[in-house]
Order: C-alpha cells, then structure tokens, then sequence
C-alpha cells in the first residue's frame, strides 16, 4: 500500500492520530503514520486489541475484550 493511502488509513481510527501525536511527538506525516502503527502495536502487546493478518497482507485491530465477550448470553 503506498505511503500516503496507509497514513490515511491509519487516520480512520478515532483518536488513534491524537494519542500517537501526545506521546509520541512525530516530526513529520511519514514518522506520525509509523507512531500510530507503534501505538496500535504496543496495544495489541498488552492485550487491550486482537490483531488478525489476512491472507490478502492486511492486518486488523480489533477490541479484545468487545471479542472474548461476544456470544455471552446467546442462549
């Protein structure tokens, strides 16, 4: 995926470019598209979001918890 389409992927995620920009202090648009990345990443490393690799070499994030949780209750 070209640079500039996956830093505008990465801006989709609500909050996600303010948190990467707050402690992570990016210089420039390519370093602040890494910083989100490290930041999904490293919540991906403590648990808090799942992430799935797709045959087509893409990678989701999604909401731990919100996934272990689902079906509970579906009786």
């Amino acid at each position: 995926m070209p640079q500039p389409e996956y830093a505008a992927s990465l801006a989709k995620v609500k909050g996600l470019a303010d948190l990467a920009a707050r402690y992570l202090e990016p210089k420039d648009g390519d370093e602040h598209a890494v910083a989100m990345e490290l930041v999904l990443e490293g919540l991906h490393q403590s648990s808090m979001l799942s992430r799935e690799r797709k045959d087509t070499g893409t990678t989701g994030y999604k909401d731990m918890l919100k996934q272990m949780l689902s079906g509970l209750g579906e009786d």
